[in-house]
Parts: C-alpha cells; structure tokens; sequence
C-alpha cells in the first residue's frame, strides 16, 4: 500500500508527497530500530541484576568462608603461644597444661579454602564480562580473582614449609579421632619442658598462622569491597555506607 502509493507520487512527480512517504519511512525504520534496541537494553540490565544477585550470594558465602578459616588459625596461633609460654615458664603449671591437652589441636593443618566463582568464571568464559557496567565493580571484581590466585599461591608454600616439623616429636603425641571423622592431637607436653629446639620449632610454626591470618584477611577486604559495591548498585545499601 505504501510502496504504491508512493510510486504514484514519483509518477505524479509530486515531490512534496515522495519527501513525506520517505520521512515516514525513515522514521518508521528508525523509530523500530530504537524500540529494538531499547528492549536489548531492558533485557541486559535485567541479565546484569541477575549476575549481580549471583556474585553478592558467592561473596557472601566467601566471606563466611574465610572468617571462618582465619578464626581457626587464630584460635590455632593461640594455643601455639599458650603452649610456648607453659614449656618456657620455669614452674611447670599442670592445670594449664591440662585445658591445653584436652582441647585438641591441629598445629600443622591449614585448611584450603572451599570459595564460590562460578559466577565470575561464567562471566569470564562466556565473555559477558561486559554485561557489568559498573567499572568499578569490575576492577575490584578483578582485584579479587587476583588475590584469590596470589593467596592460593601462599598458602601452598606456607604449607610446604611446615611438613615434617613435628616428625622430631611425635612419641609426645597421640592422634585422637573425632565424631566427624578429623583428626586432632592429644599431647603430654611436660616431655618438652623448657625443650629449646621445641619451642623454636613451636613459634616458627605460630609464625606462619600469623601469615596464614593476614592473607585470608586480605582475602576478606577484596571480597567485602566487592561485595559492597554490589550492594549499593542493587540499592541494597547507599553508595556512601557501602564504600
């Protein structure tokens, strides 16, 4: 209909009707264009909240995880110090030698850390990465990957370095099994009493949980700066609050 009637024009040779049906044309290819796009728009903002969603519930279970792993190597540094202090004190304190044996404890255990990135791998594999406006949501989104592969790198040595170092006392030991299957040592710690080499051993290895404690810590701050930048674009919280 359009298309003859235009031709009739251009018979016609009447150019003011020919300029109008090609502006209504134009405009109507334009107008469809912009409909179009606009709803390609909706729908990735949509796909954005929805990846949005999905990365705050992995952060937040991150989070957990490594509160969770720097209060075990924080309760496990304490026990370490607490034992140094009773095998260097100079009157042997049985009482406190007994609360540090019943409590079980796992001196050379540094746990790996079970964290959730299938989003962001999803992201990054897929090559949605895009889909995030935000850029400052994706530099600390990438600054967390990157903490995540420097900490792995981290522990791994820290765990490479404290194998063996309790092989020279083992007979002081006693592998105890528990109801959920781990193991845990029970000791008699007075064979070591004032045992210099022990006790040298005993803070080097307090040592590496205290640098266990800092990059599972640095781990966090990455983890909770993402996570907040999240929450202040789903309005969760306000910008200011979330920085």
């Amino acid at each position: 209909m359009l298309l003859r009637r235009f031709m009739k024009h251009v018979t016609d040779q009447n150019w003011l009707a020919v300029g109008i049906d090609l502006l209504v044309v134009i405009g109507g290819i334009f107008l469809g264009m912009q409909v179009t796009e606009w709803n390609d728009e909706r729908k990735d903002r949509v796909l954005e909240r929805a990846y949005l969603e999905r990365l705050s519930d992995d952060l937040t279970h991150n989070i957990d995880v490594l509160q969770a792993l720097t209060n075990f190597h924080t309760s496990t540094r304490r026990h370490m110090n607490d034992t140094a202090e009773l095998l260097m004190a100079e009157r042997w304190d049985e009482d406190e030698h007994q609360r540090l044996i019943q409590q079980g404890f796992a001196w050379s255990a540094y746990p790996s850390a079970q964290l959730r990135m299938g989003t962001w791998e999803e992201l990054v594999s897929t090559g949605r990465l895009s889909i995030i406006k935000d850029q400052e949501l994706l530099t600390l989104l990438q600054q967390n990957d990157a903490v995540l592969d420097w900490a792995n790198g981290q522990i791994d040595y820290i765990r490479s370095t404290a194998i063996g170092w309790f092989d020279d006392f083992r007979e002081i030991t006693v592998l105890k099994k528990l109801d959920d299957g781990e193991y845990v040592i029970r000791a008699n710690f007075q064979d070591v009493h004032n045992n210099e080499n022990f006790v040298t051993k005993l803070l080097w290895a307090t040592s590496r949980h205290a640098r266990t404690i800092g990059i599972r810590g640095e781990q966090m701050v990455t983890s909770q700066a993402a996570n907040a930048r999240i929450q202040c674009l789903l309005g969760t919280a306000t910008c200011e609050s979330a920085q």
